[in-house]
C-alpha cells in the first residue's frame, strides 16, 4: 500500500484585492454564510488552512465540499453538513484556521462556506467587489459561477455578477500537494 506524504503549501484564493466591503442580512442578527467554489488544479491534495476576514467578536463555522461538482450551489444545505472547524475571535482583520483533519480533495471543482456570526455587525461576510475608483482593482470581476452567500446556508445568491460588482467571498485556502511514496 502507498503512503501519502504531504509537501509543498499553496494557496487559493479569487479575491486579489482582499476585503473591499461587507455584505449581510441586516434582519438575521449578524449571521451571514459565503460559499466560494474553487477550481482544482492536477493532482491530489488536502486542504490544510482557511484564511477569512472577521469584523470582531465572530464565532465562524468552516464547511468543506471536496467535490463541488456533484452539489446544486444555489440550493446547497449546510444544515445536513457538520463544519471541519469552528471557532471564535474578538479582532477585527484576517485570521488563519488550521484544519485539525485535512480534508482531501477528490473533485475537479471543491466549495468552502463560512458561516459568520457576529451581532455587533449586521454586514459581517467580508467581500471583494470591483473598486468603482480607476485603480489597478478597477477590472476586478469574479468568474461567474463562484461565489454565493446566504442567511441561512440555505438558498445562495450568486454575488458574482453584476448587481453585485462581480463580488466574491473573501475565502482563501492552503493545501499541500500529496505524493504517493
Amino acid at each position: 500500500r502507498r503512503q501519502r506524504q504531504m509537501c509543498i503549501r499553496d494557496r487559493y484564493y479569487l479575491d486579489p484585492a482582499g476585503w473591499t466591503r461587507g455584505l449581510g442580512y441586516p434582519d438575521n442578527n449578524g449571521i451571514s454564510y459565503g460559499m466560494n467554489i474553487f477550481e482544482k488544479l492536477p493532482g491530489e491534495e488536502a486542504l490544510t488552512e482557511v484564511t477569512i476576514g472577521v469584523r470582531g467578536d465572530t464565532d465562524y463555522s468552516i464547511y468543506v465540499i471536496p467535490d463541488a461538482d456533484k452539489i446544486e450551489p444555489a440550493s446547497y444545505d449546510t444544515s445536513k453538513e457538520t463544519p471541519v472547524c469552528t471557532g471564535n475571535t474578538d479582532h477585527a482583520g484576517y485570521i488563519t484556521a488550521e484544519l485539525q483533519n485535512p480534508v482531501i480533495l477528490d473533485g475537479e471543482r471543491f466549495a468552502v462556506i463560512v458561516k459568520y456570526s457576529c451581532p455587533s455587525y449586521i454586514y459581517s461576510l467580508p467581500v471583494e467587489a470591483r473598486i468603482k475608483v480607476y485603480t489597478e482593482y478597477y477590472h476586478l470581476a469574479a468568474e461567474p459561477g463562484t461565489s454565493y452567500i446566504s442567511a441561512e446556508g440555505k438558498d445562495w445568491t450568486e454575488i458574482s455578477n453584476e448587481k453585485y460588482d462581480y463580488a466574491n467571498c473573501s475565502i482563501t485556502v492552503s493545501y499541500t500537494h500529496l505524493r504517493a511514496h
